[in-house]
């Protein structure tokens, strides 16, 4: 693990005071039909549910586990691109590994 820089741990800081209470990302919603809905799961894609892996992250970004917290922002992410909770904790688990350019990208989709 990384040290984390004086800049990113001030950021950190103030965000692990909203991870007590974080948002869960919306389960889908929008009601539009789904033709194939019966159809057989992906032999390609692992399925994960968002709203569990969400958790992991935030549990491993209170951890200071940002590897875990990383890969688990991942998952969601997969299934929620744009959702602006997880793009902004995703950017905190990056910059936690200290890859600050990638934690920029994140926070600037989540302010999107």
């Amino acid at each position: 693990m990384h040290p984390l820089p004086k800049a990113a741990g001030a950021v950190l800081g103030g965000a692990l005071l909203l991870l007590f209470a974080p948002a869960a990302p919306a389960d889908g919603g929008g009601g539009g039909g789904n033709a194939m809905r019966n159809a057989p799961p992906s032999m390609t894609q692992r399925n994960y549910d968002p709203t569990a892996e969400y958790k992991k992250g935030v549990e491993a970004l209170q951890a200071q586990n940002y590897k875990d917290a990383d890969r688990a922002f991942g998952r969601v992410l997969q299934s929620l691109p744009r959702d602006a909770n997880t793009n902004f904790m995703a950017g905190m688990a990056r910059a936690g590994l200290g890859e600050m350019k990638d934690a920029r990208k994140y926070f600037e989709k989540a302010a999107k």
